[in-house]
C-alpha cells in the first residue's frame, strides 16, 4: 500500500501515512490540504492536485464530512472557462465576453497573505487555539489555514456585510499588525531617551494637551527650516548643526516628559512599537444588485483620499475604489483608478508576487479600455515597471499616445518618464522631462518621478529644486522626505539628515515597509558617519528584515568590509547604477563593445555592489564568455553562499555552459535550504531539464514554476515552445496569449503565435495575423522575416522576393535579416548561400555558437574540412562542453582519416557527457570503420541502454548484423530506424542492400529510389541506377 509524507506549512515533515490516515487528518483539521505531499520514500514533493492518485482516493469521502475544507470552485468560483453571471446592465462589452471574469478567490492564497484585519491572528494559528488541549501532543502541533474558513464565513454573511459597508470601511482603516519594532532597542533606535533625560526643562507645560500641541508646532518649525536649507544657492541642502539641533532636543525632551507624566502609558506597547501596514490588494467581487449612486459616492471619497498623496491615504483610496467597483462593475472610472493605486502600492506589498498576479488579472479584465483611458494606461505602465518590464511599460504608453484623439494626462507622462529611464532611452526621457518640468500644477507622483530622473542623471541641483518646489506647494509626504534625505547624505550634511530622520520617525514612516526600510538604511549610514559601526550594521540588518534588497545587501557587505566611507559607497553605487543602465541601453542597440565597457567600469567602481557584478556575469553569458562568467560567479558564491541571486545566477551559468553535473549538484544543495521555497528554485529545475531535452520532467517543473510565480513569462514561454515542438498547439496558444499580455513589447511571442496559426490555419492566415502585428511593430525585421518564410513555403515566390527586398533596405543591427536569408537558403538547399549568410550573421553575433556549429556541419557536407575545423575550434575556445562539439570534431577527423584523433575526441565526449549517446555512437562508428565489429557493437549497445530509440544506434547495430549475415535482425532494425526518422537517406540505402541479399529486388529498387530522391548527389548514384535498370 502506498504511503505519503506531509510537509506542513511551518516546514515540518510528518509521516508516512496511508491515504485513509491522511483523510482522517483532513477531517480532524490537523492538516488543510494546502501542504506539500511526497510519495514515500523517494517521490517528489508536490501539492495535492499534482498527485492525482492520492487526490482521487481522498475525494470520495471527504465531502460528506462536516469539517471538510471545500475547494473554492465547489461554491461557484469556477476558473475553467465558465463566466460568472453578471446582471445584464453590468455585462462586459462585446470584446470582453470571451474572457472569463477572474475572481481573487480562484487563487490559492498563501499562508502569509491574510487580510490586514486578520494579520495578528496569522502569527498564532497553532492547532491549540482550535482544539482542546487533550487532543494535542507535542508531535502533532500542526497549523491550519484560516483563510479558507474565513472565506466561507464571509460568503454566508455577504449580504449582512454589504449593509454595513460604511461601518466596515471605517473599521478597516486600522491596518494589520505584522511586525512590531521596538524603538528603544539598539537595532531600531531613532534616538536615545537616556541621552536627553537630564535636559528636560522644569518649565515645560504639565498639561498633556498643551504639551502635544507644542511638540507638533516644533515639528512644523523644523520642517520649515529644512525647506529653507534647500533654498540656499551657494551650498545646496547644507544646514549648520549648532543652531538646528536645539529644537529637536526640546521635542525629544517633551516626548520624554509625556512618558514620565503618564506612567500608565509607559507600560503600553503601542507607544513604542511600529505597526507595519500592508495594502489589501484584493479582487473586487461584484454585488448581485448594483448601486450606481453608492458607487459614485465611494469613488469621489476615494479620489479625495488619493489626492492627499500619502501612503495611508492611498491605502484608504484603494479600499474605496474597490468598494465602488463592487457596487458598479461596468463603465465605472473607479476600475482604472483601482488599478493605478494598486500598482503604486505594489512595492509596499507583503507578498508582491501574489498581489501582482491579482493586479494582472484586473488588467486582463479591463484591458479593452486601454485604448482610450489614460488613467488605466498609467496604472498598466506602473504595473509593468514594478514587475521589471520597462519596455512593456513604454509600449503601452506609446500605443495610447499614437491615437490622435487621446489626451494623455500629466500623470501618464510622469509614468512614461520613469519607463523611458528604466528602459535606457535617455533621448526620449529628456524630451518628456522638459514637458513635465514646464507644467505648473504637478502631482506628488510627478514630483517624485522628476526627482528620480534628476537623481539618476546625477543632476542634484535640479533634484533639490524639485524638492523646494514640491514643499512650496504643500507636499510633505514621507516619500518626498526620504528623497530629501538622499540629498543631505550626498552633501554630507549629517546634522540635517539626523533632524529629517527624526521627523520621519515621528510619522512612524507612514507604517510602510518600504519607507521604514529606507529610513533604517539612511539611519545606518548616519550611524556609520558617527563612528557607530555596530549600530549601523544592526540598522542595515533590520532594514533587510523589513524589505529584502540586493542593493542593501551590497551596501551592508561594503560596510562590514570597512573599506571606505559610507558616502563614497553611496556615490560609487550611484555611478554604478548609471553605468549599468547605459550598458543595458547599449545591449538593446546591439553595441556590445560599449556595453562591456560600462559593465566593467561599474564592476570596478563598486566591487561589493552585487547588481554590478551580476550584470557583468549576465553579459558574459549572453556573449558566450562562459569561462570568465563562471570564474566571477564562483568567486561571488564563495563570498556570498547564502545570497539566492548569486546562487541562482551560478546555476544558470552551469546550465547554459552544459555543465549539468555541477548544476545538479548546486540544485541538490539548495533543495535542503530555505531557497527551495523561492520561485527561482522551480525555474532552474525546469531550465535544467529543458537543456537536457527531457520533455516530461521539463513540462512538470515548468508547470510548478508557473504555479509558484504566474507572472514569470520566461517559464510560460518555455512551456509554450515545448508544446509547439510537440504539436500541442491549443495548449501553446493559451500560454502565448498570457505572455503577450504579460509583455506586450516582446516580438518573439507574436512570431511564435504566428507559427501556430500557420500550422493550424495555413500560410495566408499566418501572414494576415503577422501583418496586423506589424502595425504595432513597424518594420520589425523578425516579423517581416517570418512573413517572408510563409510566402516561400506557400509558393508565393513573387511576394517572398518583395518581402526580401524590403528586409534588405532595413538597418540590420540584430541579425534578423540574415536569419531569414539562412532559412530561405536552406529551403532552397542552396548551401553556398547558407555559408555566405551564416558568416554575415556571425559578424554581428560572434557569440552565436548554434549558428557556428551549424556552419561547421555545412562545411563538412561540402567537404570543406579545414573551414569546418576552424568553426569547431572557435566554439571550443568559448565553450568546450558545447553539445556534440567533440562528436562532430571526431567525425571530422574520421573523415580526414585521422582515426586516433577521432578516437581521442570520442572518448572525450563520453567522459564529458556520460549520460549522452553521442560519444558511444561515434566510437562505435570508428571501430566499425576499422572492421572491429564486436567492439563497435558493445559501444552501440551502451548507447542503446541510454536511448533505445536513437536512430544512429539502430542503424549502427543493423549494419553490424548485416555484415554478420544476420539479415532478419538487420532488416528489423533498419525498418525501426526508417519509422523513427523517415527523412534519413542512409537508412534507405542500407535497407536496399538488405533486400538485395534476401532476394527482394522490388523492395530493394523502391528503397534505392527513395535514397536517390533524398540524396541526389550521392557517390553511389551511378551504381544504383545501373542496378535499378538491370532489375527492371
Amino acid at each position: 500500500m502506498k504511503k505519503y509524507r506531509i510537509r506542513l506549512l511551518d516546514k515540518r515533515v510528518i509521516g508516512p501515512f496511508t491515504a485513509k490516515e491522511i483523510e482522517t487528518l483532513l477531517n480532524k483539521r490537523r492538516i488543510t490540504g494546502d501542504e506539500d505531499f511526497q510519495e514515500f520514500p523517494t517521490g517528489d514533493w508536490a501539492s495535492l492536485s499534482m498527485l492525482p492518485n492520492l487526490e482521487q482516493q481522498l475525494s470520495g469521502n471527504m465531502e460528506d464530512d462536516p469539517t471538510f475544507v471545500r475547494k473554492l470552485s465547489d461554491i461557484g468560483f469556477n476558473s475553467n472557462g465558465v463566466d460568472l453571471k453578471f446582471p445584464k446592465e453590468f455585462e462586459f462589452e462585446s470584446d470582453l465576453t470571451s474572457m472569463t471574469p477572474i475572481s481573487a478567490s480562484d487563487e490559492p492564497k498563501p499562508s502569509d497573505s491574510k487580510s490586514n484585519n486578520d494579520e495578528p491572528e496569522a502569527e498564532r494559528t497553532e492547532l491549540a487555539r482550535l482544539t482542546p488541549a487533550t487532543e494535542m501532543s507535542d508531535s502533532d502541533k500542526t497549523i491550519i489555514n484560516p483563510a479558507t474558513i474565513d472565506f466561507l464565513k464571509k460568503e454566508k454573511e455577504k449580504e449582512a456585510e454589504r449593509k454595513k459597508l460604511e461601518e466596515q470601511l471605517k473599521e478597516r482603516e486600522t491596518e494589520n499588525e505584522e511586525k512590531k519594532i521596538n524603538y528603544e532597542q539598539d537595532a531600531t533606535e531613532i534616538f536615545s531617551l537616556k541621552e536627553f533625560k537630564d535636559n528636560i526643562s522644569k518649565e515645560v507645560l504639565n498639561s498633556e494637551q498643551e504639551l502635544e500641541e507644542e511638540v507638533f508646532n516644533r515639528i512644523d518649525k523644523e520642517e520649515k527650516k529644512q525647506q529653507k536649507s534647500l533654498k540656499q544657492p551657494e551650498n545646496v541642502l547644507v544646514e549648520k548643526s549648532s543652531n538646528k539641533k536645539k529644537p529637536i532636543f526640546i521635542i525629544v525632551a517633551a516626548l520624554l516628559l509625556v512618558v514620565i507624566l503618564l506612567p500608565e502609558q509607559k507600560e503600553t506597547k503601542s507607544n513604542k512599537e511600529l505597526v507595519l501596514s500592508y495594502p489589501d490588494i484584493e479582487f473586487p467581487q461584484q454585488y448581485e444588485t448594483p448601486d450606481k449612486i453608492k458607487a459614485q459616492t465611494l469613488f469621489k471619497k476615494g479620489m479625495v483620499e488619493y489626492q492627499n498623496g500619502d501612503y495611508k491615504s492611498k491605502l484608504k483610496a484603494s479600499k474605496l475604489f474597490k468598494a465602488s467597483v463592487e457596487n458598479s462593475f461596468k463603465n465605472n472610472p473607479a476600475s482604472s483608478w483601482l488599478i493605478l493605486v494598486y500598482s503604486e502600492l505594489l512595492p509596499h506589498s507583503k507578498n508582491k508576487s501574489y498581489d501582482a498576479n491579482r493586479i494582472f488579472k484586473l488588467i486582463q479584465i479591463f484591458n479593452s479600455k486601454s485604448s482610450k483611458d489614460p488613467t488605466l494606461v498609467a496604472g498598466m505602465a506602473l504595473f509593468y515597471l514594478n514587475i521589471g518590464k520597462s519596455e512593456a511599460a513604454v509600449k503601452v504608453v506609446e500605443k495610447f499616445n499614437a491615437i490622435e484623439s487621446n489626451k494623455p494626462t500629466i500623470e501618464l507622462f510622469s509614468v512614461y518618464l520613469k519607463s523611458l529611464l528604466q528602459s535606457g532611452d535617455a533621448l526620449k526621457a529628456k524630451s518628456v522631462e522638459k514637458r513635465l518640468k514646464a507644467v505648473q500644477k504637478k502631482s506628488l507622483l510627478v514630483y517624485q518621478n522628476l526627482f528620480d530622473y534628476y537623481k539618476f542623471k546625477n543632476e542634484l541641483e535640479q533634484a533639490a529644486n524639485i524638492i523646494v518646489e514640491a514643499e512650496a506647494k504643500g507636499h510633505k509626504e514621507t516619500g518626498l522626505l526620504l528623497r530629501k534625505a538622499h540629498l543631505f547624505l550626498y552633501n554630507e550634511d549629517f546634522n540635517s539628515l539626523e533632524a529629517l530622520l527624526k521627523i520621519i520617525s515621528q510619522r512612524r514612516a507612514e507604517n510602510s515597509k518600504l519607507y521604514y526600510s529606507k529610513f533604517l538604511e539612511y539611519r545606518a549610514l548616519l550611524e556609520s558617519s558617527q563612528n557607530k559601526p555596530d549600530r549601523a550594521l544592526a540598522s542595515f540588518k533590520k532594514a533587510l528584515e523589513v524589505n529584502e534588497s540586493l542593493e542593501l545587501r551590497s551596501r551592508l557587505a561594503s560596510l562590514e568590509a570597512n573599506s571606505t566611507s559610507e558616502v563614497n559607497i553611496l556615490i560609487n553605487e550611484s555611478k554604478a547604477v548609471k553605468l549599468i543602465s547605459d550598458s543595458k541601453a547599449h545591449i538593446a542597440k546591439g553595441n556590445f563593445k560599449y556595453a562591456f565597457k560600462d559593465a566593467l567600469e561599474a564592476s570596478r567602481l563598486a566591487p561589493n555592489y552585487l547588481p554590478a557584478q551580476l550584470h557583468l556575469a549576465s553579459l558574459q553569458i549572453k556573449k558566450s564568455f562562459y569561462n570568465e562568467a563562471l570564474i566571477s560567479l564562483e568567486k561571488l558564491y564563495d563570498k556570498y553562499p547564502q545570497n539566492s541571486q548569486v546562487v541562482f545566477k551560478l546555476i544558470d551559468a552551469y546550465i547554459e555552459a552544459y555543465k549539468f553535473q555541477k548544476a545538479k549538484k548546486m540544485i541538490n544543495i539548495i533543495s535542503a535550504s530555505d531557497m527551495k521555497s523561492e520561485p527561482e528554485y522551480y525555474s532552474k529545475n525546469a531550465k535544467y531539464y529543458v537543456f537536457k531535452d527531457d520533455f516530461i520532467h521539463a513540462v512538470a517543473w515548468l508547470q510548478k514554476a508557473i504555479n509558484i510565480n504566474p507572472l514569470d513569462d520566461y517559464n510560460t514561454f518555455e512551456l509554450a515552445k515545448l508544446f509547439i515542438r510537440y504539436r500541442k498547439y491549443d495548449k501553446a496558444k493559451v500560454l502565448l496569449n498570457k505572455v503577450m499580455d504579460l509583455d506586450p513589447a516582446n516580438v518573439e511571442y507574436r512570431v511564435a503565435y504566428g507559427e501556430i496559426v500557420y500550422e493550424q490555419e495555413g500560410a495566408n492566415s499566418a501572414i494576415g495575423y503577422l501583418y496586423d502585428v506589424l502595425k504595432d511593430f513597424k518594420d520589425n525585421s523578425k516579423i517581416l522575416g517570418a512573413i517572408g518564410i510563409y510566402y516561400y513555403r506557400s509558393g508565393q515566390i513573387k511576394m517572398f522576393e518583395t518581402t526580401k527586398e524590403k528586409l534588405l533596405k532595413l538597418p540590420n543591427t540584430d541579425g534578423s535579416l540574415f536569419e531569414f536569408l539562412i532559412k530561405a537558403a536552406k529551403l532552397d538547399q542552396n548551401y553556398e548561400a547558407v555559408v555566405e549568410y551564416s558568416n554575415e550573421l556571425l559578424k554581428i553575433r560572434p557569440e552565436d555558437l548554434q549558428t557556428r556549429m551549424f556552419l561547421g556541419q555545412v562545411y563538412m557536407e561540402l567537404s570543406k574540412y579545414k573551414e569546418a575545423l576552424e568553426q569547431f575550434s572557435l566554439i571550443k575556445s568559448r565553450l568546450k562542453t558545447y553539445p556534440k562539439l567533440q562528436f562532430f570534431m571526431s567525425k571530422l577527423y574520421l573523415l580526414t582519416d585521422n582515426v586516433e584523433k577521432a578516437k581521442e575526441l570520442a572518448n572525450g565526449e563520453i567522459k564529458g557527457n556520460p549520460g549522452s549517446t553521442h560519444g558511444y555512437v561515434l566510437l562505435g562508428d570508428i571501430l566499425r570503420k576499422e572492421g572491429k565489429f564486436n567492439e563497435a557493437e558493445k559501444h552501440y549497445k551502451k548507447a542503446q541502454k541510454i536511448d533505445p530509440k536513437n536512430v544512429d544506434v539502430l542503424v549502427g547495430l543493423a549494419y553490424i548484423n548485416f555484415v554478420k549475415s544476420q539479415y532478419e535482425i538487420a532488416l528489423d532494425l533498419f525498418i525501426k530506424a526508417k519509422r523513427l526518422d523517415p527523412g534519413r537517406a542512409e537508412t534507405y540505402k542500407l535497407l536496399g542492400d538488405v533486400y538485395r541479399k534476401i532476394a527482394q529486388s522490388s523492395l530493394a529498387i523502391e528503397s534505392y529510389k527513395m535514397f536517390l530522391e533524398l540524396s541526389p548527389n550521392t557517390r553511389y548514384k551511378k551504381d544504383l541506377q545501373n542496378y535499378i535498370r538491370m532489375m527492371q
